[in-house]
Protein backbone atom coordinates (compact mmCIF):
# COMPACT_ATOMS: atom_id res chain seq x y z
CA UNK A 1 0.00 0.00 0.00
CA UNK A 2 1.46 3.06 -0.80
CA UNK A 3 0.76 6.80 0.19
CA UNK A 4 -1.61 7.88 -2.86
CA UNK A 5 -4.21 4.51 -2.02
CA UNK A 6 -7.24 6.14 0.08
CA UNK A 7 -7.76 4.05 2.88
CA UNK A 8 -11.45 3.37 4.08
CA UNK A 9 -10.88 5.20 6.96
CA UNK A 10 -8.83 8.89 6.40
CA UNK A 11 -8.82 11.86 8.29
CA UNK A 12 -10.75 13.71 5.41
CA UNK A 13 -13.67 10.99 5.89
CA UNK A 14 -13.73 11.03 9.63
CA UNK A 15 -14.02 14.76 9.65
CA UNK A 16 -16.77 14.69 6.85
CA UNK A 17 -18.89 12.37 8.63
CA UNK A 18 -17.82 14.21 12.05
CA UNK A 19 -19.18 17.36 10.28
CA UNK A 20 -22.43 15.82 8.69
CA UNK A 21 -23.56 14.28 12.04
CA UNK A 22 -22.86 17.72 13.85
CA UNK A 23 -25.28 19.02 11.26
CA UNK A 24 -28.28 16.37 12.53
CA UNK A 25 -27.37 17.31 15.65
CA UNK A 26 -27.78 20.65 15.34
CA UNK A 27 -30.74 20.58 12.75
CA UNK A 28 -32.50 18.10 15.75
CA UNK A 29 -31.77 20.59 18.58
CA UNK A 30 -33.05 23.69 16.50
CA UNK A 31 -36.39 21.79 15.80
CA UNK A 32 -37.15 20.50 19.34
CA UNK A 33 -36.63 24.55 20.17
CA UNK A 34 -38.75 25.70 17.75
CA UNK A 35 -41.29 22.62 18.43
CA UNK A 36 -41.42 23.85 21.98
CA UNK A 37 -41.69 27.60 20.99
CA UNK A 38 -45.04 26.09 19.33
CA UNK A 39 -46.37 24.46 22.12
CA UNK A 40 -45.85 26.85 24.95
CA UNK A 41 -47.44 29.96 22.14
CA UNK A 42 -50.19 27.62 21.55
CA UNK A 43 -50.60 26.78 25.32
CA UNK A 44 -50.65 30.75 26.12
CA UNK A 45 -52.52 31.77 23.17
CA UNK A 46 -55.14 29.24 24.88
CA UNK A 47 -54.72 31.08 27.67
CA UNK A 48 -55.33 34.36 26.19
CA UNK A 49 -58.42 33.07 24.71
CA UNK A 50 -60.05 31.94 28.12
CA UNK A 51 -59.10 35.58 29.66
CA UNK A 52 -61.02 37.56 26.53
CA UNK A 53 -63.97 35.20 27.11
CA UNK A 54 -64.04 36.15 30.95
CA UNK A 55 -63.30 39.97 30.13
CA UNK A 56 -66.34 39.57 27.81
CA UNK A 57 -68.49 38.09 30.22
CA UNK A 58 -67.49 40.60 33.14
CA UNK A 59 -68.01 43.41 30.42
CA UNK A 60 -71.95 42.20 29.57
CA UNK A 61 -72.36 41.95 33.41
CA UNK A 62 -71.43 45.61 33.57
CA UNK A 63 -73.14 46.87 30.68
CA UNK A 64 -76.24 45.06 32.15
CA UNK A 65 -76.05 46.91 35.38
CA UNK A 66 -75.59 50.40 34.00
CA UNK A 67 -78.75 49.64 31.73
CA UNK A 68 -80.67 48.44 35.63
CA UNK A 69 -79.36 51.61 36.74
CA UNK A 70 -80.73 53.79 33.96
CA UNK A 71 -83.83 52.17 33.45
CA UNK A 72 -87.02 54.87 34.35
CA UNK A 73 -87.80 55.25 37.96
CA UNK A 74 -84.17 53.68 39.66
CA UNK A 75 -83.29 56.99 40.48
CA UNK A 76 -86.49 57.60 42.12
CA UNK A 77 -86.37 54.59 43.98
CA UNK A 78 -83.09 54.60 45.43
CA UNK A 79 -83.87 58.39 46.48
CA UNK A 80 -87.08 57.09 48.17
CA UNK A 81 -85.09 53.93 49.92
CA UNK A 82 -82.46 57.05 51.38
CA UNK A 83 -85.71 58.86 52.21
CA UNK A 84 -84.46 61.86 50.14
CA UNK A 85 -86.61 65.05 49.47
CA UNK A 86 -85.70 65.16 46.36
CA UNK A 87 -88.28 64.08 43.86
CA UNK A 88 -88.69 63.96 39.94
CA UNK A 89 -89.51 67.50 38.41
CA UNK A 90 -92.17 68.51 35.63
CA UNK A 91 -90.98 69.84 32.25
CA UNK A 92 -92.87 73.27 33.09
CA UNK A 93 -90.56 73.72 36.19
CA UNK A 94 -87.38 72.56 34.22
CA UNK A 95 -88.39 74.96 31.32
CA UNK A 96 -88.67 77.97 34.06
CA UNK A 97 -85.07 76.89 35.63
CA UNK A 98 -83.07 76.90 32.49
CA UNK A 99 -82.73 79.97 31.68
CA UNK A 100 -81.50 80.83 35.50
CA UNK A 101 -79.12 78.23 35.05
CA UNK A 102 -77.52 79.91 31.52
CA UNK A 103 -77.34 83.09 33.69
CA UNK A 104 -75.67 81.35 36.99
CA UNK A 105 -72.88 80.17 34.44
Amino acid sequence: MTTTDESPISVANLFKWLTIMMLFVVCGCLFINIRSQQVAKGKEIQRLKREQVSLKIAMQNVEANIKLALAPGALEERLGIMESSLGPVSVEQTEELTPQMTVAR
